[in-house]
């Protein structure tokens, strides 16, 4: 019998929090948790991207102590949607 042990985790990972609905006008604060999994501090830029929607700083860098995690924020409104717009066709990602 073989038996060894193993942890499987990526150096930074991102545990978003985006809401489940939205309406045309909502306003809200899109958050995300970066964890970092590596011995050393890491600093970031985070840069949410989202369709039919007006961010008041799509870009922010933030510093993860190592080991940790940090909770980054956006400011979103969700811009009038077009009764032809797909529901399918409205995308939103965070990147590092």
């Amino acid at each position: 019998m073989f038996q060894d042990d193993f942890k499987v985790q990526q150096d930074i990972g991102i545990l978003s929090q985006f809401p489940r609905f939205l309406v045309s006008g909502d306003e809200f604060i899109m958050s995300a948790l970066i964890v970092n999994n590596t011995n050393q501090k890491q600093v970031l830029d985070a840069n949410l991207q989202m369709t039919n929607s007006n961010i008041s700083q799509s870009n922010k860098q933030i510093e993860v102590p190592a080991n940790s995690s940090e909770l980054v924020e956006f400011e979103v409104k969700i811009n009038s949607l077009p009764k032809d717009v797909d529901i399918n066709e409205f995308n939103s990602q965070i990147i590092l």
